[in-house]
């Protein structure tokens, strides 16, 4: 049997995301909740989630913000940006920051549990692997 992964939810709209948090635990997962991205970072540097999903749209600190200091604290944490107002710029920034996946809010939920387990699978790049990409 495997390990239950930790995974940290980041949204400040509790109608999604405790409904996320039951279909996450009833998968297995260990779960762990934060409103907003001061929360969250403080919930990275205490209890090491093995992954992040977190909505772009907050008060305070949004989503990009938050991401950038994530990176800064974890260059290979993934990070799955949730967004109910898909935007182009957004997305591009997110991106640039080195974003794993993106998912709607409007999308299909039951899939999020598929893609997050799809993303622990994927292997850590190391700092050769990123020279490699910028030559």
């Amino acid at each position: 049997m495997r390990e239950k992964a930790k995974i940290l939810l980041v949204d400040d709209q509790p109608d999604f995301l405790e409904p996320i948090a039951f279909l996450l635990k009833s998968n297995g997962y260990e779960v762990l909740l934060a409103n907003n991205g001061a929360a969250a970072l403080e919930i990275i540097t205490t209890n090491k989630p093995q992954i992040v999903c977190m909505d772009i749209v907050m008060p305070e600190m949004d989503g990009l913000e938050t991401l950038a200091k994530i990176r800064e604290m974890d260059k290979d944490l993934p990070v799955i940006m949730l967004t109910g107002h898909p935007d182009e710029e957004n997305q591009a920034k997110a991106r640039s920051l080195g974003i794993t996946e993106f998912f709607p809010k409007r999308g299909n939920v039951w899939q999020l549990p598929t893609i997050i387990e799809k993303t622990l699978k994927k292997p850590k790049s190391s700092p050769s692997d990123q020279s490699n990409k910028e030559k």
